[in-house]
């Protein structure tokens, strides 16, 4: 039997009271923002806060214990991924929703997987998770050039991860650091997919 998303969210915010304060602020900043731009694009707003409010679960967790979590429960671990770890806490997140908490929508379950990296073919709900994480309120605080995106998403999802992932790409290849290949995928299926709009 399907657990309702409300009941899902509810079992969520108890695991997220544990949590470093920080990270709390910045997951329940996310929630916000993803209800307001699935709001804005007709998408599921239950969905989207529960995207929401697990894609960070297991952010704060060490490198070696992302590494040891991810190879204990079987994940694909990339070459990238074994160099950075942290890019493993939506992996393992995703893994403890699907599995622990018996979350059988796999599209809540893939926006809280592809939430750092993007993927091709990203659904309504996961475009949402992914950009609500990038452009909280804090972090263009933070970043003020993330402020053009907050600009543009509420009307061209599509074009406001495209605006984050030119900005992302281009800081790290200033930094002479390493692109997850998937980050890569979702560009060129977004750009191919504008243009074959065009």
């Amino acid at each position: 039997m399907d657990i309702p998303i409300i009941q899902l969210i509810n079992v969520v915010e108890k695991e997220l009271s544990q949590l470093p304060i920080g990270l709390q602020e910045h997951i329940y900043r996310t929630r916000i923002l993803s209800r307001k731009i699935a709001e804005s694009h007709g998408a599921e707003t239950e969905k989207c806060d529960l995207g929401a409010s697990a894609h960070d679960i297991a952010r704060h967790w060490t490198e070696n214990k992302l590494i040891t979590e991810a190879r204990r429960l079987g994940l694909d671990i990339t070459e990238v991924e074994n160099d950075e770890p942290l890019l493993l806490h939506g992996p393992i997140g995703a893994h403890w929703l699907r599995n622990k908490l018996d979350c059988s929508d796999l599209e809540i379950v893939s926006a809280v997987n592809y939430h750092t990296t993007g993927r091709p073919e990203m659904s309504q709900v996961e475009k949402i998770v992914f950009i609500a994480d990038k452009i909280e309120p804090q972090k263009i605080k933070k970043y003020p050039e993330l402020g053009s995106i907050m600009d543009i998403v509420m009307d061209d999802l599509d074009g406001a991860i495209l605006r984050y992932l030119a900005l992302r790409i281009r800081s790290i290849l200033a930094n002479v650091g390493v692109v997850h290949p998937r980050a890569l995928e979702t560009w060129n299926w977004l750009i191919l997919k504008r243009n074959s709009c065009q």
